[in-house]
């Protein structure tokens, strides 16, 4: 018996939407209504959840406590003052790329993200198509699903707390990061474009702003 049954019951999909996978995890542990087999089946399913569980936090732990090391903190903290960048985003943009200093302007770094339109030209005509996904896949990835962040712009408790503790001009470029990203957002969506053409059209946009920042160009 397959456990994906499970979801099809009202009561299943309603506590997995309301309450969170732990809550299911609990309401699935607790069905008093299954045949021997049936328990067993979903017991193992459970155990394998568990193992999986457990190694997602072992790792976020470590994750953060490297960030927290002498030769992170201060640029991990810089990108975490933008909406949308948590400590697994920061750390992999400084890991990845190390000296921005490679990038002499926002292009070149859109470009390495594979962030740039593609161009077809005859001579004649110049053609430009979608972006290029050239370069680091990864990177590019993890900037869009945090472009979707900007679908508005009201920085949370913990987004605050994160910006006090970096220099009030790096905050301040992170407000007007922000609030343009967002305005950029909604702009395009009333525009009538699809959604994921907006947020790889923000996430472009927002690379421009990790550019100024890890290069100090925040005036």
């Amino acid at each position: 018996m397959n456990i994906c049954t499970f979801e099809t019951t009202s009561r299943g999909s309603k506590t997995l939407q309301t309450e969170g996978p732990q809550s299911y995890r609990t309401w699935l542990k607790n069905l008093t209504s299954l045949r021997p087999l049936q328990k067993e089946t979903l017991e193992e399913y459970l155990r394998h959840f568990d193992y999986i569980n457990e190694n997602i936090k072992r790792i976020d732990g470590r994750i953060e406590e490297l960030a927290t090391a002498q030769r992170y903190k201060e640029k991990v903290e810089r990108l975490m003052s933008l909406k949308g960048i948590g400590t697994y985003t920061a750390l992999s943009l400084i890991a990845e790329i190390s000296d921005f200093r490679r990038f002499a302007s926002p292009t070149q770094f859109m470009s390495y993200l594979g962030l740039v339109p593609s161009e077809h030209s005859n001579g004649q005509k110049r053609h430009t198509g979608g972006i290029t996904k050239a370069g680091n896949g990864r990177l590019r990835r993890l900037l869009i699903e945090a472009a979707w962040h900007y679908r508005s712009y009201m920085p949370s408790k913990r987004l605050l707390e994160r910006k006090r503790v970096v220099d009030p001009h790096i905050s301040e470029y992170a407000d007007r990061a922000g609030r343009r990203l967002s305005r950029r957002f909604q702009h395009l969506l009333f525009a009538g474009k699809p959604s994921q053409k907006v947020s790889t059209a923000v996430d472009r946009e927002l690379s421009g702003f990790i550019w100024g920042l890890m290069r100090e160009q925040t005036a």
